[in-house]
């Protein structure tokens, strides 16, 4: 992850959020699993009574995760961003094909596709971050640990001529 320091900004706006309006139900989306996975631990941790769920990413027919940021993105830029949503599914896909596969193993099979993809896009596209992790704690998981319940997740820089724009997305490795 690039930027730890936006999840204590997000904590802080959402313990006020829950704090004044107290849902029973609270819903946030798997794109953004990381921010997710923080408010769970803080829902858990301050004793929040409240059921907060993660509803599934909603793709584009060609897999891309619908962001908002995605109307900022030329069409060419969007084709580039399709980079990050084909690795991931290759480590997962990875995953599927060989159970036992480790996390490491995983990753490696995710960097080797999109570091393809970037060499294909010839500088149009740079890697932020791309990490397989612990689902609760998102700890970076290595060798040792088994890869069920893992999340891999990635980000990357769009770059275009008038802006570079940031794409997040994940898959979880059951």
């Amino acid at each position: 992850m690039s930027r730890p320091h936006f999840f204590r900004g997000v904590a802080t706006i959402v313990s006020k959020l829950f704090n004044i309006v107290q849902p029973e139900r609270a819903y946030f989306g798997q794109k953004d699993i990381q921010q997710t996975i923080v408010l769970k631990a803080l829902v858990r941790d301050l004793h929040f009574p409240i059921d907060l769920r993660v509803v599934p990413s909603v793709r584009e027919p060609d897999g891309l995760a619908m962001s908002s940021r995605n109307a900022y993105l030329s069409p060419d830029q969007r084709e580039d961003a399709l980079i990050l949503w084909r690795s991931l599914k290759a480590g997962m896909d990875f995953y599927h094909a060989k159970r036992d596969a480790s996390p490491v193993n995983i990753l490696r099979i995710s960097e080797e596709q999109i570091k393809n993809n970037i060499d294909t896009a010839e500088g149009r596209v740079t890697l932020d971050y791309l990490e397989i992790v612990h689902p609760e704690s998102l700890r970076v998981l290595t060798d040792g640990d088994k890869a069920d319940g893992a999340i891999l997740v990635g980000a990357i820089f769009v770059h275009g001529d008038k802006r570079t724009i940031r794409l997040i997305d994940n898959v979880i490795i059951r």
